[in-house]
């Protein structure tokens, strides 16, 4: 006859292994979860960084394409200033189209904040017989700290170098967060059509 073992010669778990592997398992849960979280909001600043940056990418194709084929621009300090031949920095722009032999400025991108805002939004107006007006125009991006437009007052045909600027986020991992300030900026210099 055959005889197997019997489990009678299994010992317990002794109450010190319990009171080691306890504290061994809280810790390595405890470490997941912080890992998931940090991860969740990596991935969220991602995506959010990638959406602006698609964003400001677009603003830039449609101001370049605009700015290129037009006769002139002029900046304005903001879009309820008056733009001027002598204004070299700004947020808002107007480009003169040889299409409209009138010379009416038709189309303006600016920026705007308001101030419930914590980021501000550019604009396009397509239309600029009227002020341009955010709750009328064309809201292109979102997220963004600044538009930047400097034009170059020397020589015929002067550049314009535009910048959009948005916030780089930082993230506050176990109470420590990174300095504050990083930006994100994408910018391109561009020369109207020559006469």
């Amino acid at each position: 006859m055959i005889t197997f073992p019997t489990s009678r010669n299994r010992r317990a778990t002794t109450l010190t292994e319990v009171m080691i592997s306890v504290p061994i398992a809280a810790a390595f849960g405890i470490l997941t979860v912080t890992v998931l979280a940090v991860s969740g909001f990596i991935f969220r600043d991602i995506t959010d960084e990638s959406h602006f940056r698609k964003d400001a990418s677009w603003v830039m194709i449609n101001l370049e394409r605009d700015l290129r084929s037009s006769e002139s621009a002029m900046i304005a300090a903001d879009y309820t200033a008056t733009p001027t031949a002598t204004t070299y920095n700004g947020n808002c722009i107007y480009i003169v189209n040889r299409t409209n032999p009138a010379g009416e400025q038709n189309r303006a991108y600016y920026f705007y904040q308001d101030n419930a805002w914590q980021r501000g939004r550019i604009y396009r107006d397509l239309d600029t017989s009227t002020p341009p007006d955010p709750d009328d125009d064309e809201e292109l991006t979102r997220n963004a700290t600044a538009f930047e437009l400097r034009r170059n007052p020397t020589g015929a045909g002067a550049e314009y170098r535009i910048a959009i600027r948005g916030d780089a986020k930082t993230q506050r991992i176990m109470g420590n967060a990174s300095a504050q300030g990083n930006r994100l900026i994408i910018s391109t210099t561009i020369r109207p059509r020559r006469n």
